[in-house]
């Protein structure tokens, strides 16, 4: 009997590179991975050279107390893993999911089986929430996005879409200078939507761009976009 594997998304950590675009960049560069063991003191031992892998941040993928509970092997697990769900939850055109799985889902966003949807629904906010940094505010709707470089597209895009105050809205973050989670910032962003001719500009306020819930209050149910640009 032959049975068929389908990859639907990838991580990497690994000795030549950590994400899936660095690790295939080091192949293609012939990069060596072995050097000086440095975990552990291997003065003793015939062999002093490892694969180890190198400017690991576990912080950029999980918060500094879960990172606390593991060893450094469930770590790189994690991590990998984390950027697994998120190549497959983000490439709707090959995934169709919303971003969780699909068929948890109906058209609105909403859990259609309540006893199958606690695990991706948790997938699913924590992705609009943490990923893209989408949350409420006072009743205004804020964008702060914590996208790693692995998480942008080709052209240097991501995007996300959800309901918020009844209202749907796209939220799409350009990324077009290749930068990494924690060395760009919001250069500007303006949202689409009062009328089809109509670009407002949205104020950035300590890291992050806000919809205010007055405005929120005068947009269509549907149709919305806003675009967060990083500089």
């Amino acid at each position: 009997m032959r049975r068929r594997v389908v990859v639907t998304g990838m991580g990497a950590i690994t000795p030549i590179g950590n994400g899936v675009e660095n690790f295939w960049q080091g192949i293609r560069q012939e990069r060596i991975g072995f050097g000086p063991i440095t975990r552990f003191d291997a003065g003793g031992y015939k062999c002093s050279l490892a694969a180890e892998v190198k400017d690991f941040d576990p912080e950029r993928y999980m918060d500094k107390k879960a990172a606390r509970r593991m060893e450094l092997f469930c770590q790189y697990a994690v991590a990998a893993a984390g950027e697994a769900l998120a190549d497959a939850a983000l490439d709707f055109q090959t995934s169709r999911i919303y971003p969780g799985i699909p068929e948890y889902f109906n058209a609105d966003g909403r859990g259609m089986y309540h006893y199958l949807t606690g695990a991706a629904s948790w997938y699913m906010l924590t992705v609009i929430t943490e990923a893209f940094g989408v949350h409420g505010e006072d009743g205004n709707l804020a964008v702060a996005p914590k996208l790693v470089r692995e998480q942008f597209d080709q052209s240097g895009t991501a995007a996300v879409e959800f309901f918020f105050a009844g209202k749907a809205f796209r939220v799409t973050v350009v990324d077009l200078m290749g930068k990494e989670y924690g060395t760009y910032h919001i250069a500007k962003a303006y949202l689409s939507g009062l009328t089809p001719s109509t670009i407002r500009s949205l104020p950035v306020e300590g890291g992050r761009a806000v919809l205010s819930r007055e405005v929120i209050g005068r947009l269509p149910e549907s149709g919305n976009q806003i675009v967060v640009e990083l500089m």
